[in-house]
């Protein structure tokens, strides 16, 4: 099985993209290079690790953080095209983003409660 890293260019659009509503993108450019691959980090981490404590934490912490950027940007009523697959399929980021991240940081603190 082999996994298909995006494009360098592709990569360049999602920063720029990054930089228009997320503030520590706009502070440390470099954050919207890597935000993907912690994402990805985060699927690889759910698939392989389970219902472990520290991905269930890391998840919280990046959606969490990340939906506080998408929920500006949307109460601002900022025209952003969603960073992901917004600038391949023109699909602008709404209140559907704003509930993606949030059931993907609820999600995660229901794993994190003592069963």
């Amino acid at each position: 099985m082999s996994v298909a890293l995006p494009a360098p260019s592709m990569m360049v659009v999602f920063s720029l993209v990054m930089l228009t509503f997320f503030a520590l993108a706009r502070r440390w450019k470099a954050y919207g290079y890597i935000y993907p691959f912690l994402e990805l980090g985060l699927g690889i981490g759910w698939c392989t690790a389970g219902h472990s404590v520290e991905v269930a934490a890391a998840t919280v912490g990046i959606m969490g953080f990340s939906a506080i950027g998408v929920i500006q940007a949307v109460m601002k009523k900022q025209s952003i095209q969603c960073a992901c697959l917004g600038t391949v399929f023109n699909l602008p980021m709404t209140t559907v983003t704003i509930v993606e991240d949030l059931l993907m940081v609820g999600m995660a603190l229901w794993m994190l409660l003592p069963f």
